[in-house]
């Protein structure tokens, strides 16, 4: 067993400049970092171990209250099996990891690291979210999750997708997000997905444009399909 008490962990590549805007993977420094690991191995080019217990702070402002999980750690991945996150907005479970051609893609995370999920029961905070992607609003929104993410951030791919948040909004199906984290280049694709949602919730979703008070009048609930495909 191994075990780590109010421990720090510092990352700096001298040749990028940090952005304070969100999560660096060039610029991480973690602190308070106390962790409980059992059953490791490192046999040929791979990791092994239970993690009973992770929590840390990351400068970003990303706090991890608890992390267990499988761990595994390979050249070309790094998978959290039987995973359960928890920080202070979002609880994310099942299982979580990165596929890359070899650890220097991180210095490219958005176009050469792909994520691997498969998310159980979870709920996620736009707050922690904007962590990572800060073109995301930060309206303090929960949304519930359930459903596959694979692909890299600026290519993602959700499939047999269930989302919802608010008293009426639920989106389902399967959709595709390129072109992150730059606003302007953002493309949804969708393939026989569903959505509902009502004024109210459309207020709370996109703030400030006074949705609510148009279109509570007209409107009691939002409910259609789509089914958009590449040519």
């Amino acid at each position: 067993s191994l075990k780590l008490q109010n421990a720090t962990f510092k990352y700096d590549d001298d040749a990028s400049v940090r952005d304070s805007s969100r999560f660096d993977a060039k610029h991480m420094y973690s602190n308070n970092i106390n962790a409980s690991f059992n059953n490791a191995s490192f046999i040929k080019d791979t990791i092994k171990a239970r993690i009973d217990q992770l929590t840390f702070s990351e400068q970003s402002g990303l706090s991890v209250k608890n992390l267990s999980a499988n761990l595994k750690v390979t050249t070309t991945e790094s998978m959290l099996s039987d995973l359960k996150l928890q920080t202070e907005q979002s609880l994310i479970q099942n299982k979580f990891g990165f596929v890359y051609t070899n650890f220097h893609s991180f210095w490219r995370f958005i176009s050469d690291v792909r994520l691997k999920a498969n998310f159980n029961h979870s709920y996620l905070s736009s707050t922690d979210l904007a962590f990572f992607i800060p073109t995301i609003p930060n309206n303090k929104l929960n949304v519930n999750i359930d459903g596959e993410i694979n692909g890299s951030i600026d290519r993602l791919q959700f499939r047999n997708f269930i989302a919802s948040t608010g008293s009426h909004t639920q989106f389902k199906g399967s959709f595709g997000i390129k072109g992150l984290p730059v606003k302007e280049n953002i493309f949804i694709s969708m393939t026989n997905a569903g959505v509902q949602t009502d004024a109210y919730d459309l207020e709370q979703l996109i703030p400030g444009k006074g949705l609510q008070k148009k279109l509570e009048k007209k409107l009691v609930l939002i409910s259609f399909s789509l089914c958009l495909k590449k040519r």
